[in-house]
């Protein structure tokens, strides 16, 4: 499934996998239903199809609200992408200066996936706005370590990091990019609050439907010195809606 919409713009896989519209809204369907939502639904109208894209997916060129005269060129640039993330509570030490909590992410769809030539850039930060812990580039999965939490007791604020994932598309002097943040608590030793919480100021994170924070935790995250599972989330909110038939006004 393309992550990428690059130049040609297409609406079923007839016209190319990497240029199908369709398949792009099978990534956020998956994501949401599983996998018994249809690879192209034979419906599907400009229209719908722009009202889907401008809730769900990073659309940088569309007229936003506007569903008179839609035009194809409208969707270059449309991108879904996202990451796994796993995190690492730091280990006990008896003044909490181990300083080896981690998180681990690996890039998922965008131009990478669409054969568009991408990469990914991961950058962590001691919050947002604040100094750059570690940053990393390329198409595979990232794992950044040194990091630790406020140590015991600690508390939500000090043990806060900032984490931002790029997807840069091409090369040159001046890529277009598309990037989401996202808050990540680094615990301490079998501690069970380290968690991933969306930014509910980026419209590109992985916020609710309604635009409020989604807050994810681990199941396995309270064991000190491993990694927890993977946990997926995908730009902007998950899709609970079909595309709307092309009738649709």
């Amino acid at each position: 499934m393309p992550g990428y919409i690059r130049n040609t713009v297409g609406i079923g896989s007839a016209s190319g996998a990497n240029t199908s519209l369709n398949l792009m809204v099978n990534i956020k369907f998956n994501e949401s239903n599983g996998s018994a939502y249809p690879q192209n639904k034979a419906n599907s109208g400009p229209v719908g199809l722009k009202r889907w894209f401008e809730t769900y997916a990073v659309t940088p060129s569309m007229t936003t609200g506007a569903y008179t005269n839609v035009k194809w060129s409208e969707f270059k640039g449309s991108a879904i992408f996202g990451c796994t993330i796993s995190i690492r509570n730091e280990t006990y030490e008896r003044y909490g200066r181990n300083d080896n909590g981690g998180i681990r992410i690996t890039p998922l769809f965008g131009s990478v996936d669409s054969s568009g030539g991408g990469s990914f850039t991961v950058t962590v930060f001691t919050a947002k706005g604040g100094s750059q812990v570690a940053s990393g580039t390329g198409t595979t999965a990232f794992t950044i370590g040194g990091t630790g939490s406020a140590g015991s007791p600690g508390s939500f604020p000090d043990s806060t990091y900032y984490v931002t994932v790029t997807n840069v598309h091409g090369s040159g002097a001046s890529p277009a990019s598309n990037s989401f943040g996202f808050y990540w608590k680094c615990a301490y030793n079998s501690k069970t609050d380290g968690q991933i919480r969306s930014d509910p100021v980026d419209p590109n994170s992985f916020n609710s439907s309604t635009g409020g924070q989604t807050i994810i935790t681990p199941p396995d995250r309270t064991n000190p010195g491993d990694f927890s599972a993977g946990m997926t989330v995908l730009c902007k909110s998950k899709s609970f809606s079909v595309i709307p038939a092309a009738s649709t006004p």
